[in-house]
Order: C-alpha cells, then sequence, then structure tokens
C-alpha cells in the first residue's frame, strides 16, 4: 500500500509543476507588449498582396473618417429633414369612349295584343322583328310602344321612332299571328 500512495504523490507533483508551467506561459503572454508587425518599404513592393492589405486598411480609415467628422453627438447637428418626393404629375384621364349611335330602325308596325303592345321593327334593312316592351334591341331597351311610335332607351338617353307615313306598301296590312 505504501507504494501506491508515492506513485500517485509523483503524478501529482508532475501535474502540480505542469500547471505552473501554463500559468507561468500565459502570464508571460498576457504581459507582452501589443505592437502590430510593420513592414519595410522592400517588403511592401515585393509584395502585391501586402499592398492589397495595405489599400483595404486606408479605405478603411477613410470610412472612420466620415464617422468622426458628422459626429452625431455634436452640439451644432440639426434634426433630420428626409429629401422631399416630387409631386405627382396628374394626367388627365382619357375620356370615356362614346357610346355608339342608335341603332338605325325603321318602325314597320304596331300591334295591339292580348298581353299590351307590340312593334314590328326592321334593323339595318334586315327582316323585320317582334319586340315588346322591356326587350333589348342591341345595347337599348324598348321603353314605350304606342300606336305610331316606338320609344328605345339606354340608360339616360332616349331615342323616338316614328311610323314613316310616307312608305306605301304593296302587300296588305292583316293580322300577323304570333
Amino acid at each position: 500500500m505504501q507504494f501506491s500512495k508515492d506513485k500517485f504523490r509523483i503524478v501529482n507533483m508532475f501535474l502540480a509543476l505542469f500547471c505552473a508551467a501554463i500559468a507561468i506561459w500565459v502570464l508571460w503572454l498576457w504581459l507582452q507588449p501589443k505592437e502590430s508587425p510593420s513592414l519595410s518599404a522592400e517588403e511592401t513592393t515585393s509584395r502585391p498582396a501586402v499592398k492589397e492589405v495595405a489599400k483595404i486598411e486606408l479605405k478603411r480609415a477613410d470610412a472612420y473618417y466620415v464617422i468622426e467628422s458628422k459626429d452625431l453627438f455634436r452640439s451644432s447637428r440639426r434634426k433630420y429633414v428626409p429629401p422631399s418626393r416630387p409631386k405627382p404629375v396628374k394626367v388627365a384621364a382619357p375620356p370615356p369612349p362614346a357610346p355608339p349611335p342608335a341603332p338605325k330602325l325603321t318602325l314597320v308596325g304596331t300591334l295591339f295584343l292580348d298581353d299590351g303592345w307590340a312593334a314590328l321593327v326592321a334593323y339595318a334593312g334586315n327582316a323585320a322583328t317582334y319586340y315588346k316592351v322591356g326587350d333589348t334591341l342591341r345595347d337599348f331597351t324598348v321603353k314605350e310602344i304606342s300606336k305610331n311610335y316606338i320609344v328605345i332607351n339606354r340608360g339616360d338617353e332616349s331615342v323616338r321612332f316614328n311610323m314613316d307615313k310616307t312608305e306605301k306598301s304593296s302587300t296588305p296590312r292583316w293580322p300577323v299571328q304570333r
């Protein structure tokens, strides 16, 4: 038993000496003066990479100059005023397209049926078609039908078509079945 205790004492002494040596080395590094390595003129001209590092260092110094010259805490500092925005130019909206003109209708005739008036209307020279109040003719709506005229409207626009009495029809007028 005596032998094992001596072994541990020797190992513990070596460990204590090792820790003391590391502590002295750290203290020595800490107390060393901090000097930046400087290069001679010959060394800077012979190595292009060193020139690039020197340029970068100069650019960094220029960047810090702005901070020094425009100190945030100086007494003469003014409140920040953002640049004014340009005034928007108002572009006049193009006028809305004019609505198409009223269709060229020919009122061929009107009929009184059991459920009200009906009009026989020919559109742009085509065959005549029957329309009642409320029916649509292109973008117009039949608003009123009477014995001698028909009224169609689109929004606020209203157009009246009268029956042309000067035209003489070669066909006899008889009641038309629907």
